[in-house]
């Protein structure tokens, strides 16, 4: 017999980690969901899920009577957005896999009625995840690309005077075009500005013509063990003047000084300039996922709360 989900309080998180690690993986070795990736190993997932606030996440476990794990569910939330980014759902293989599956999901939308949007993005070739949020109301979207590359090669970034730290004043030049480029960015304008100020991550202009006309953003992430390249846009009317290359390898002498083994970015398929841009400088596909969207919008009405 099956306990119903129950919210997992955030001391017991790490404790999650090995069967995140364990069930996340096919037996080829490949990813289910590319959220619930934190690492190549049980300690990074372990390690990541110690570290995430309390406040900006929520996970759901289901068991047996004996305590045994049979499934978990879990979501990064950004509530000043209402939205969230699930993560599975996973359940032990068997004949009631996919049901559990339904549950938890079911679960996680009943118990976050304040939530207006959900995210989720599970491999383009896991059948079962694929037929579970399709199943569930969400919508497809575009296929998105995992690509990595090693750090402390020969490639490096030679001295630029067009790429700068960005400036508060930037923002006006270039956050329009980052909203073109990516409508319902994870990272909100306060986010980068706070990043530009004090915050954990790298954020650079690119410079023509007297004004800022391309960006990046990237963070150090010590858990991954990676530089991860949040975003990067170059104004179309700049474009072919090196200047997405320049950011780039800026950001990858920025992580590789911070003794970082990689660089990690996620790029739409659909971006055939972006992904040509990063396969000259050395990145390899990873894997690849479905992005599958929920928003209260496209249904009648938002899910009822967990009574």
């Amino acid at each position: 017999m099956i306990e119903v989900p129950v919210l997992v309080p955030p001391s017991e998180w790490p404790a999650l980690g090995k069967f995140i690690f364990q069930s996340n993986r096919t037996a080829d070795g490949r990813v289910r969901c590319l959220h619930g990736d934190q690492g190549d190993d049980e300690r990074s997932h372990v390690a990541e899920l110690a570290g995430l606030p309390a406040g900006e996440a929520a996970f759901w476990r289901a068991a047996d009577l004996c305590g045994e794990t049979l499934g978990v569910i879990g979501c990064e939330i950004e509530r000043s957005q209402r939205r969230a980014w699930i993560r599975g759902p996973w359940a032990v293989p068997g004949p009631s896999s996919a049901s559990l599956e339904a549950a938890l999901l079911n679960t996680l939308e009943r118990a976050l009625p304040e939530i207006k949007r959900l995210d989720a993005f599970p491999s383009e070739d896991d059948e079962t995840l694929v037929a579970l949020y399709r199943g569930a109301g969400y919508r497809r979207m575009e296929v998105h690309r995992v690509m990595q590359a090693a750090l402390g090669d020969a490639r490096t970034a030679t001295a630029d005077a067009r790429i700068r730290p960005a400036r508060m004043d930037d923002l006006q030049h270039w956050l329009p075009l980052h909203h073109g480029l990516f409508p319902g960015s994870y990272l909100s304008d306060d986010d980068i500005a706070a990043a530009i100020r004090d915050g954990p991550r790298l954020v650079l202009s690119a410079w023509f013509d007297g004004r800022p006309v391309g960006y990046v953003v990237a963070k150090d992430d010590a858990t991954m063990d990676e530089l991860y390249v949040d975003y990067l846009g170059v104004d179309p009317r700049a474009r072919g003047r090196g200047l997405g290359r320049a950011l780039l390898l800026h950001a990858i002498h920025w992580g590789e000084g911070r003794g970082r083994r990689r660089a990690a970015l996620t790029v739409r398929q659909d971006r055939a300039e972006a992904l040509s841009l990063y396969l000259q400088c050395g990145f390899k596909q990873a894997r690849a996922g479905v992005h599958w969207c929920k928003e209260w919008t496209d249904v009648a009405a938002s899910p009822p709360a967990a009574s």
